[in-house]
């Protein structure tokens, strides 16, 4: 690809955060530009792969977090010393 603004373009038009008008505009760049098509099918696919991955906190940094909440008291129940 030529320029980044291309990927920024194809970004926001697989995450749908173009307007109608762009949105055309870049289906029409697409069949076009072979370049343009094929970075659309990289990203295309690397969203895929992404959506794929579950992320989830470890037990450990779970048990830290409640074991710290546990020990915190509200705001509004904390004493102000003179």
């Amino acid at each position: 690809m030529k320029n980044d603004a291309g990927k920024d373009d194809i970004l926001r038009f697989i995450y749908d955060e173009m307007t109608p008008e762009e949105a055309g505009e870049i289906k029409v760049r697409l069949q076009i530009d072979p370049e343009l098509r094929e970075a659309h099918e990289e990203i295309k696919e690397v969203q895929q792969e992404l959506d794929k991955l579950r992320c989830s906190p470890s037990d450990g940094l779970l048990s830290s977090i409640m074991r710290y909440a546990r020990q915190s008291k509200p705001a509004d129940q904390q004493t102000v010393s003179k």
